[in-house]
């Protein structure tokens, strides 16, 4: 029979237990926690400003975006408003994980760290942040209405492929939330873009943000937050803030694609029509032979079905024009290839590549926009090329960015021979 005494002692000992494993244990060791934590609070006292994290989609085990909860953000950092008293913590990795590091962070030799990421943001958001009390300055607390959110960017010199990994998953929010009876975020208010002026981005860039959000640039929609004369803020709240990661995907498949199509459609009233065979040319990564490309493809098609173009000689609009009526798109690797998001349904990309160089960037942009692809791996030739990569499989290569770099931008020679073996497949799908 168990002593008075020694029942004490083992009571005590089980309230410590359960201290350490619950009362003291930190609830923001990881993402799943996080969305816990915020479940539970929901319901909480609506004059306590917690931060909740309302919903965040993962694609292929990456997160593409998350809708937040009562958000604040001082000088462009991420506050997540919690109920512990004096916190001031700073998010693991930064904000900045590497690319499989969300889930399974490892060190530089590759060993898999035994700990979980405590970052709330989605997969390569880019964005510092830190946890703070929900009292945090507390008097100037005054959340925004409405649906906002922020871009915030790896690298300065992004080209449209870059461009469009960040900005297509705040298409993707409202494509799969527009049947949404309870969607708290129908239409954005307002996007935030880190370090960047308007000057800083192109025309295509510029159209493809106003079409991918519903909101023109033009007004108070968007802040600049690099414009010389924008007015400084230190802190600044948000009922709902959505934060887009940096999808590896534009599309996860066919329904999402078309669903983009359509908004094209109506903004630009084009009609996707499955007629023309567009052939892109490129003033750099050139193809030696490409008269000789030109005349083959002349030889399999009527001469009036063909667009053979340099697309930065067009605008989007004509961009877009020309893949809209397109049901063959052929091109270098580049980010013209991005394009294809807006062939109609069914039409075939072919990808020409240099040798040794293996990047399937453009590959899933076209299967999961609804196209047929084809890549086409052009040969080493010791009259245009070094010796230098020369033995290097694709595998190896890509694993050495020197590598990586002199294949993607080395110019190539189509054997024509070979090219026509693969071009009888394609014809059968046109």
């Amino acid at each position: 029979m168990i002593k008075t005494y020694h029942l004490a002692i083992l009571i005590a000992f089980f309230l410590v237990l359960l201290y350490f494993l619950y009362i003291n244990k930190p609830i923001y060791s990881n993402p799943v926690h996080l969305l816990k934590f915020s479940r539970k609070y929901n319901s909480s006292n609506g004059s306590i400003h917690r931060t909740n994290i309302l919903e965040c989609r993962e694609f292929s085990d990456l997160t593409s975006y998350c809708l937040y909860e009562n958000v604040c953000l001082e000088n462009n950092e991420f506050l997540f408003l919690t109920n512990q008293p004096d916190i001031n913590q700073a998010f693991e990795f930064n904000g900045r994980l590497k690319d499989w590091d969300h889930y399974e962070p490892v060190d530089l030799g590759g060993s898999v760290i035994d700990r979980q990421v405590n970052n709330p943001l989605p997969y390569r958001s880019f964005i510092n942040g830190r946890y703070v009390s929900s009292s945090y300055k507390k008097d100037t607390i005054n959340f925004q209405n409405g649906c906002h959110s922020i871009l915030s960017f790896d690298f300065f010199g992004h080209n449209i492929f870059h461009w469009s990994m960040k900005v297509s998953p705040l298409f993707l929010y409202q494509h799969y939330n527009k049947f949404n009876n309870d969607n708290k975020c129908k239409n954005f208010t307002s996007i935030r873009l880190v370090d960047r002026k308007l000057s800083d981005i192109n025309e295509w860039q510029k159209r493809f943000l106003e079409i991918s959000t519903g909101l023109k640039v033009e007004g108070n929609n968007y802040d600049f937050t690099n414009e010389p004369n924008r007015k400084q803020e230190t802190i600044q709240c948000f009922k709902y803030f959505l934060v887009p990661g940096t999808a590896i995907y534009l599309f996860t498949g066919p329904r999402e694609a078309i669903d983009f199509r359509k908004r094209v459609s109506q903004e630009l009233n084009l009609n996707f029509v499955r007629e023309r065979i567009v052939l892109v040319k490129r003033k750099s990564r050139l193809i030696k032979n490409q008269n000789e490309l030109e005349d083959f493809i002349r030889s399999k098609f009527d001469n009036s079905s063909i667009d053979i173009i340099f697309l930065e000689e067009l605008n989007f609009t004509q961009q877009v024009e020309k893949m809209s009526k397109a049901k063959l798109l052929i091109a270098v690797h580049g980010a013209g290839l991005t394009n294809a998001i807006f062939l109609p349904s069914t039409s075939a990309v072919i990808e020409i590549t240099a040798p040794h160089f293996y990047y399937p960037l453009y590959e899933r942009i076209s299967v999961q926009s609804g196209h047929f692809y084809f890549k086409f791996v052009t040969q080493y030739d010791p009259t245009l090329h070094s010796d230098k990569y020369s033995n290097r499989n694709s595998r190896t290569c890509m694993l050495d960015g020197n590598c990586v770099v002199h294949w993607k931008d080395a110019s190539i020679k189509v054997d024509i021979n070979k090219f026509s073996i693969m071009f009888e497949q394609v014809m059968e799908i046109l």
